[in-house]
């Protein structure tokens, strides 16, 4: 049941209303300064159903939480509780992360570090249960915000008892469960480290995190957090080995351009099928790497053929920047490894323009870091 509310809750939040940089940040200003933790996930909880903006799917959406809660709730708190060996192997970090790729860990993370699924066993100690039982005083009918806090407690109780570690890494600035985990681990004396999870812009869905410690790659993002009102963590810049390339010969280019695509409509994908004819015409040579989560593959494969695709599951990101002149995109992370690791950023301002305009008021790093327009490229 909770793994279908997860696919459930991903589909709703990713078709949520577009909000303005201006009404986000008026909203998030309407509120008062959080007390504490549990106040600062509540916040951020507000701040994500704000830009949800459909309040049936969130009131749908609370009444099936209220049914997994009670079950959970009485297999957990009131039923039998499962037992299991606890495993006391002396590592000092875990980190919590959907993929066995420690890339996106800073070097003075990386040693000494078990990696452990997202989902897995639960276990509720007695401050978990402490926790989850003020949550549910304090925000009673607010299923969902307390469904999702339990479910994360209670695999960062399994995690306390089965490894005792003395740090716990996570990249959650996005769940608005990370300040009460923040809460717990330090009244576990653990340390709660995020690192940063992708390119961010400003979006409130990140506002009011709070960690012991917060990675970040530059120090724009701090300004960035800070403005979010997530100014209560201990901010230190250091950018992980996924950030940049380990080498960038000229002699492994194989192509002149690399369009990085994200979600794509019939409008951005007849443009781009547009502009690589313009390319064509100049002599250059390109791919299109579709995203291996967000493009749609039949719309892609009616526009370009699959010989000029470059599938993710084939060729990773590292080697498909090494293999490039220039990657292009509207907006990615890849334009960030590619700036670090002196392959030409292009801003993608054709597919969409509009969505450029918006990320000028969203203050996206790559602005600042690059020059080059896929305009001022395609009227050479």
């Amino acid at each position: 049941m909770i793994n279908i509310l997860r696919r459930v809750n991903s589909s709703i939040a990713s078709n949520g209303k577009k909000r303005t940089k201006n009404e986000q940040h008026a909203y998030l200003w309407s509120m008062g300064s959080p007390v504490d933790d549990y106040e600062r996930s509540f916040n951020q909880y507000k701040c994500q159903n704000y830009l949800l903006g459909k309040s049936l799917i969130i009131l749908v959406r609370n009444i099936a939480s209220f049914v997994i809660l009670v079950f959970l709730w009485l297999r957990h708190f009131i039923g039998r509780e499962y037992s299991f060996e606890s495993l006391k192997t002396g590592n000092k970090s875990v980190f919590l992360y959907e993929s066995t790729n420690i890339d996106i860990l800073p070097c003075s993370l990386s040693h000494n570090v078990d990696i452990v699924g997202l989902n897995g066993p639960l276990f509720f100690d007695e401050k978990c249960r402490d926790i989850i039982k003020n949550l549910w005083k304090r925000y009673p009918f607010s299923y969902f915000f307390i469904l999702k806090n339990a479910i994360k407690i209670g695999r960062y109780g399994y995690v306390k008892l089965h490894y005792a570690p003395d740090r716990i890494i996570s990249s959650c600035e996005y769940s608005f469960t990370s300040s009460v985990l923040t809460c717990y681990c330090e009244e576990s004396g653990i340390q709660h480290i995020n690192v940063m999870h992708g390119e961010k812009l400003f979006n409130i869905r990140d506002a009011f995190c709070r960690f012991s410690t917060f990675y970040v790659w530059d120090e724009h993002y701090i300004s960035l957090f800070n403005k979010l009102r997530a100014s209560e963590s201990v901010f230190i810049v250091e950018q992980p080995p996924a950030a940049c390339l380990e080498n960038n010969r000229t002699e492994c280019k194989k192509r002149d351009y690399t369009f990085y695509l994200a979600v794509e409509t019939e409008t951005t994908l007849r443009r781009l099928q547009e502009v690589t004819r313009v390319l064509e015409e100049q002599g250059k040579t390109f791919l299109i790497r579709p995203h291996p989560r967000y493009t749609d593959m039949a719309m892609l494969k009616s526009y370009f053929s699959c010989a000029a695709i470059e599938m993710p599951q084939s060729v990773e990101i590292k080697e498909s920047l090494q293999e490039t002149r220039h990657a292009v995109a509207r907006f990615s992370t890849v334009l960030y490894q590619a700036y670090n690791s002196g392959v030409v950023a292009v801003i993608d301002d054709v597919t969409d323009p509009l969505r450029y305009e918006v990320l000028k008021e969203e203050e996206y790093i790559m602005l600042q870091k690059t020059d080059f327009r896929l305009s001022q490229i395609i009227v050479q």
